[in-house]
C-alpha cells in the first residue's frame, strides 16, 4: 500500500472498494496515475472517483430500477472512499474506544481508596477534603494525558495510584 493515503494502486483500489480489478483498469485508462509505486502506477483518490463515477454514470442508462443501482453504487464509493481518509469513523471503533476509556476511568478511579485510606487516618476534615481534592486532580490529569489507557498497567500487574505523595497545604 502507497505510503500516501491519497493514492493507491488498481489492486488496492479493487481490494477496497470491491470493484474487479479489470473493470478499475479499463475506467482508468484515461487518467494520468498520480506516481508509482513497486513498479506500478497509482492514483489519486479524486481522480478514481471520478473515473468510476463517469464510468457508471455510463451503466445507466435503462430503466429506473438501474438509475437507482448506478446512483447507490457512487453514494457507496464516495463513502468509502471518505472512510479510507478518515473522514468518517466506524461505530466499532468508536465503541472500542470508549469502552477503552470507561475502563481506564474505572481503574483509576478504583484506586482512589487504597491510595487515600492511610493518608485521611487521623487528618481533619479540611486535610482530609484537601486530600482528596489533590487526588481527584491527578486523577482525572491522568485521564486527561492518556484517554484510552494506553500506559496503564497490564492486568494482573499492581498498579501504582496515580497520586504521588500528598500534603495537606495551607491556604
Amino acid at each position: 500500500m502507497p505510503e500516501n493515503i491519497d493514492s493507491f494502486s488498481i489492486n488496492a483500489l479493487s481490494t477496497r472498494l470491491g470493484y474487479d480489478r479489470r473493470s478499475l483498469s479499463k475506467w482508468l485508462c484515461d487518467v494520468q496515475p498520480a506516481g508509482t509505486e513497486g513498479g506500478h502506477p497509482v492514483y489519486r483518490l479524486e481522480d478514481a472517483q471520478a473515473a468510476i463515477s463517469k464510468a457508471l454514470q455510463k451503466g445507466k442508462r435503462g430503466s429506473a430500477a438501474r438509475e437507482r443501482l448506478v446512483n447507490l453504487q457512487a453514494d457507496k464509493l464516495a463513502f468509502q472512499i471518505a472512510t479510507m481518509r478518515r473522514e468518517y469513523v466506524l461505530v466499532v471503533d468508536v465503541e472500542r474506544d470508549t469502552g477503552l476509556m470507561i475502563a481506564d476511568a474505572r481503574r483509576v478511579l478504583e484506586q482512589g481508596p487504597t491510595a487515600l485510606a492511610p493518608q485521611v487516618v487521623g487528618v481533619t476534615i479540611p486535610e482530609a477534603e484537601q486530600l482528596l481534592r489533590e487526588w481527584v486532580q491527578t486523577a482525572l490529569g491522568e485521564l486527561h494525558n492518556d484517554p484510552l489507557g494506553e500506559k496503564a498497567v497490564a492486568p494482573g500487574a499492581s498498579a501504582e495510584p496515580p497520586a504521588g505523595n500528598f500534603s495537606v497545604t495551607e491556604h
